[in-house]
């Protein structure tokens, strides 16, 4: 269990996309318990990666339903906007 000053410094983090490079970031932030918690990530369609990229339970495609986050990464691809 982390004490109160790992805590506190513990990054709360979301996850917009988790294909190749967002699955690889989650990897290596879930690595990191101490340092990070990963709060939500969002993707176009969860059953797609769930238990594959990811846990289903982080995954959603209402990036609303995150709550506090400290940081939010965007890996989503492509070369038009992000829908």
């Amino acid at each position: 269990m982390p004490t109160r000053s790992e805590s506190k410094d513990r990054k709360r983090v979301a996850l917009a996309g988790v294909g190749t490079v967002g699955g690889g970031v989650y990897e290596r932030l879930a690595a990191r318990p101490q340092s990070f918690e990963v709060v939500g990530i969002v993707c176009r369609d969860p059953s797609r990666h769930a238990g594959k990229s990811a846990p289903a339970e982080l995954l959603t495609t209402d990036a609303a339903s995150f709550g506090d986050y400290d940081i939010l990464v965007e890996t989503i691809g492509g070369v038009t906007t992000a829908r």
